[in-house]
């Protein structure tokens, strides 16, 4: 690369360059001139008509085009190329770019995604990097049906405006009396002499300090210039509940830049409100906004834990390590906005935690974050928030710039950051303290409401491309997922939704469709299994082998509480699948653990054998003193590395230490089942991504890659894991006592946010009411395979405030009762357990109770004696009832 000039500053070098962004565009391909060299997959067929190379679709999966090896542009110091694509597309969405070089073979890890786009001439755009001086294409339009006319293919190449290197930082060394100003357990001290030169600590010890020899950079003509803040004279104003601090300094262009900053308490912290204005325009190519290095002098490079919500979830290891994603892409030190869930990031050393919180206005700015640090090597961890943003200035996590910030003349930019700390070891404090202090966002407006959205699930299980018959697929994608022969949870959805219709004639089709599907299941059926990411046991209550059900139920927890008497579930890797474990450093975790134990736990609560129970516990008790304040990871060791932080790990851990409580009355469990659910909090969307109306309470499944290589999941919505974590923070919030509204709220949020991803009525490939496995948030498309509604709709009747779909209920003594619905237990003196039910079934029902340890003497029905069953080996009882009412079980003459 050849510098015009190197300015070293301290804490910072800027390498210029010339400018960025060449605007001479080559064509690589003219379509409309013969001898191009393009073909299609056999997914695709010549259509003769139309301008350029032109195909046509079959409808079959994964169609694509590509051709041979062409010349590519290139300029001194460019490392990447923008292409553009002019095309015609038969379906709306983007195009997939796969490059390789001359003689090299497609891989999915290069690969990138050209968007329609203005600056395309309404075409489509990307980048992609340079590979050498020949390269061939792929491309795999939008869909799998209709026409793409391909008219030319151009590239770019890209030249950084700047690039940046950092230095060493030097140590604040504050005065004697120095300004400062306390919030909660945080305090900061400023050198009232200096810009940017303080230090914050939490509980009266040194957490984190700021960067006094900080330095700005803009570019003029094609020299890049640095506004040395060092310089910069400084005045201070004390008040009541804080201080401020103001500096001004003059660039080489003589433009006057004015900075200040007000320090004051908050609720649990320091914030600090500060302001940016310049009196010339300019074009700003480094603007940080905050940099802090925490346990400089302290704790050292070492910690507890570490959060970048959605980004990076850590115990005491490297950020941007390869455990979880391998390659280029493990490097997240500064990442696009939109993949950040909320801005906030935190990081716990010495049993206290510290998190710093951020908005920036309206400029864009990415989160800088290593632990430890390794770009400005001050022996601690950075945490920063930096401008330009990675996405349309820079490239993820490279400290090249090739767009600068344009700062109007005389205009005040503004920000917020937020300091907090306290006690604790745990991440989940920072999450913790940062959702108390702003409160959660609105949960978003479905259009059509509850009604809609019956209309919508029901559309997916009757009419879309999932049904065959009688029979369902998981998921349409091409020929993956063949249909269930017996979906036994499938008549259950079926009949809700006809519960909650209005709509006659689709009543009517959902409940004969039902009925039909219950006729052909086999005898013995429990009506528990299907294709629903979320399993309860509705069917059984229902139309079910109830019997044979419960009667398996205490043998079989005894039997899986057995195969893991420590507590954990050992990994063995899989005949012709990666082994998942090689990045863990264990041979188990929570996440793969908790897989066998929830079900080794809802087989308990369907029982009353104490022996099944005390074992089923037993277990949980030592799964805690295994993983406790843990980082959730391992539950989808189907293609993901056990060592990924897991939103469906956190989910099942929830659901795993709610059955712990409801069979035990133990609070103990509560609190663990609160620590897990605020863990999922961390891949969670509280703040919009994008400009979008989709992507409040969108739920990242996981923080890797699928195989460590791709797809990279990172700022990628999977929303039937979200929903798996969902149904469990719905059973917590009817146990909890200390905070249920925040879970019903996290709750219901994500059902909307799933219902927004919903594919539509009128989808063209008959997706209609089908949850996509992923949500691209930039181009708001929904993507991949088509998934059944079971997950999704296991618990759409909370989020409107309907009757649950099903509820499983602790009373006093200890036993449990499952309903499709819900009940409220009735104070009454006689030995008599007397129950409100409220039912959604339009037809018979059962309600099991279980831990009966004799039959009764009756059992009554709005007043009025009805049939039971009990089974002695088991100790359970279950009633048939139909609509809602009082239930009393008479244990006395």
């Amino acid at each position: 690369m050849k510098l015009s000039r190197v300015f070293c500053c301290a804490g910072l070098v800027v390498l210029a360059t010339g400018l960025g962004w060449s605007s001479e565009s080559v064509t690589l391909v003219d379509f409309a001139k013969p001898g191009h060299g393009w073909k299609g997959n056999p997914r695709t067929r010549p259509a003769s008509e139309g301008q350029g190379f032109c195909v046509a679709l079959t409808g079959e999966e994964d169609p694509w085009l590509e051709g041979p090896s062409v010349a590519v542009p290139s300029a001194d110091g460019a490392q990447r190329m923008a292409l553009e694509l002019d095309a015609a597309c038969g379906r709306s969405g983007d195009v997939q770019v796969f490059f390789a070089a001359e003689g090299k073979p497609f891989t999915a890890e290069q690969s990138a995604w050209l968007s329609r786009s203005d600056t395309a001439g309404g075409g489509y755009g990307g980048v992609v990097p340079l590979l050498g001086q020949r390269m061939r294409f792929r491309l795999d339009p939008p869909g799998s049906e209709g026409r793409v006319c391909l008219h030319a293919l151009r590239a770019r190449p890209l030249v950084p405006l700047a690039t940046l290197a950092c230095e060493r930082p030097v140590r604040v060394a504050l005065p004697a009396a120095p300004l400062r100003t306390e919030g909660g357990a945080v305090d900061v001290a400023h050198d009232p002499a200096r810009w940017n030169a303080f230090v914050c600590s939490v509980k009266g010890r040194a957490f984190a300090e700021s960067n006094p020899a900080e330095t700005l950079a803009y570019v003029a003509g094609k020299q890049v210039v640095p506004v040395n803040l060092a310089a910069a004279a400084v005045a201070v104003e004390r008040h009541a509940d804080g201080f401020t601090v103001s500096a001004r300094v003059r660039d080489a262009g003589g433009a006057e830049w004015r900075l200040t900053r007000r320090f004051s308490p908050c609720r649990d912290g320091v914030r600090i409100d500060g302001s940016l204005a310049v009196d010339q325009p300019r074009e700003a190519v480094h603007l940080p906004w905050v940099t802090l290095f925490a346990g400089c002098g302290s704790f050292g490079a070492g910690k507890n834990q570490a959060l970048l919500p959605g980004v990076e979830y850590l115990e005491n290891e490297p950020s941007s390590n390869e455990k979880e994603i391998m390659g280029e892409a493990a490097n997240r030190r500064l990442v696009a906005p939109y993949k950040v869930c909320y801005p906030m990031m935190a990081l716990t050393a010495d049993g206290r935690w510290f998190s710093l919180s951020w908005q920036t206005g309206g400029v864009a700015a990415s989160p800088l974050f290593d632990s430890p640090d390794r770009v400005f090597h001050s022996g601690g961890h950075l945490m920063g928030v930096w401008s330009p943003a990675a996405g349309e200035a820079r490239f993820e996590s490279e400290f090249a710039v090739y767009r600068g910030v344009k700062l109007e003349a005389g205009y005040t930019y503004g920000y917020a950051i937020t300091v907090s700390g306290g006690d604790g070891a745990a991440v989940t404090e920072a999450v913790g303290a940062y959702v108390a202090r702003g409160g959660l966002p609105p949960v978003p407006v479905f259009e059509g409401g509850f009604d809609a959205a019956v209309r919508l699930l029901a559309s997916g299980w009757l009419d879309s491309a999932a049904r065959q018959g009688l029979t369902w697929r998981h998921a349409v994608w091409g020929d993956h997922f063949p249909p269930a022969p017996h979906a036994e949870d499938v008549p259950a959805y079926l009949l809700w939704l006809a519960a909650q219709t209005t709509d006659r004639a689709l009543k009517t089709r959902l409940a004969d469709t039902a009925r039909e599907v219950i006729a052909k299941l086999p005898p013995g059926c429990y009506g528990v299994g299907g294709i629903s990411h979320v399993k309860r046991p509705v069917g059984a209550l229902l139309y079910g082998h109830l019997e044979g059900l419960v009667r398996q139920a205490g043998p079989r927890a005894a039997r899986m509480a057995a195969s893991m008497p420590e507590g954990r579930m050992r990994y063995v890797p899989q005949p012709g699948k990666p082994d998942y474990g090689s990045t863990l450093g264990s041979d188990h975790c929570n996440g793969f653990t908790v897989m066998t134990a929830e079900e080794m736990l809802v087989q308990a609560s369907l029982s009353g054998d104490e022996a099944a129970i005390a074992a089923a516990l037993a277990v949980l008790d030592k799964m805690t003193a295994n993983y406790a304040g843990q980082v959730p990871r391992g539950a989808q060791p189907w293609e993901m590395p056990l060592h990924t932080p897991d939103i469906v790990a956190s989910g099942r851990l929830v659901h795993a230490y709610v059955l712990g409580y409801l069979l035990s009355g133990r609070d103990a469990y509560l609190e663990q089942a609160r620590y897990w659910a605020w863990t999922g909090v961390s891949m969670l969307y509280l703040a919009p991504p994008t400009e979008g109306p989709v992507g409040l309470y969108a739920t990242i499944g996981v923080i890797g890659a699928t195989n460590w290589k791709a797809p990279n999941w990172i700022g990628q919505p999977v929303q039937w894991c979200g929903l798996v974590y969902r149904s469990a923070l719905e059973d917590l919030a009817r146990v909890d006592r200390v905070q249920p509204e925040l879970w019903r709220t996290l709750a219901r949020g994500m059902t909307v946010a799933g219902l927004q991803m919903c594919f539509p009525l009128d989808d063209a490939e008959r997706r209609c009411g089908l949850l996509p496995d992923y949500f691209l948030l930039q181009p708001q498309r929904s993507d991949g395979p088509a998934i059944n509604p079971g997950t999704l709709q296991a618990h759409l009747a909370e989020a409107y405030g309907k009757v649950p779909f099903y509820s499983a209920t602790r009373l006093s003594a200890g036993s449990l009762v499952h309903v499709p619905g819900e009940v409220r237990p009735v104070d009454v003196r006689d030995g008599t357990t007397a129950l409100t039910v409220t039912a959604w079934p339009e037809s018979d029902y059962r309600v099991l109770m279980t831990r009966v340890g004799r039959p009764p003497q009756r059992v009554l029905w709005n007043g009025q004696p009805v049939d039971f069953c009990y089974l002695a080996e088991a100790r359970v009882l279950w009633v048939s009832a139909s609509g809602s009412g009082r239930l009393d079980v008479v244990d006395a003459p």
